[in-house]
């Protein structure tokens, strides 16, 4: 009971996404962007990622962007962006029942190395929480992503 407290506290102050930013004078045509993916969710929470790796590569690929594999330690210093997409959580209840909670993070951000130390530079993102009641988080990390590249990059 104290895990569904928690959450409904959660999605309650951050009830829609927040932390979007606007890169409006960037160049597409020029880059050459990565997409990352990291599965924090648990319990079968977040399914889809070949699904959503394709739709935001496709849409990368419609604004003009080149897309590159996975990079590679020595391609840090390339300047190759990285467009971060990472879903959080898990189901509801303690036992791994019920629907999914989490928060998705989506960011077009660069390496930038200072000290032997890789730091990144966000260009855009968007941070929000999620939460169904439906088996996983799939349709609204779609929806999250289609928002973002809506929004967020234009």
């Amino acid at each position: 009971m104290l895990r569904l407290a928690s959450i409904i506290a959660f999605v309650t102050l951050i009830s829609t996404y927040i932390n979007a930013s606007e890169f409006k004078d960037l160049d597409y045509a020029s880059l050459d962007v990565t997409v990352s993916l990291n599965d924090g969710a648990e319990d079968g929470c977040w399914t889809n990622l070949k699904e959503v790796r394709d739709y935001a590569e496709g849409s990368l690929q419609n604004r003009g962007i080149n897309i590159l594999p996975p990079p590679y330690k020595g391609q840090v210093k390339q300047k190759i962006f990285e467009l971060y997409i990472s879903v959080l959580g898990g189901r509801i209840y303690e036992d791994g029942t019920g629907g999914c909670y989490g928060s998705l993070n989506v960011a077009l951000r660069a390496p930038e190395i200072i000290d032997d130390v890789i730091y990144y530079a966000e260009y855009t993102s968007l941070n929000g929480a999620i939460i169904t009641i439906d088996t996983n988080l799939n349709r609204r990390v779609l929806d999250g992503l289609s928002e973002y590249f809506r929004d967020y990059m234009k």
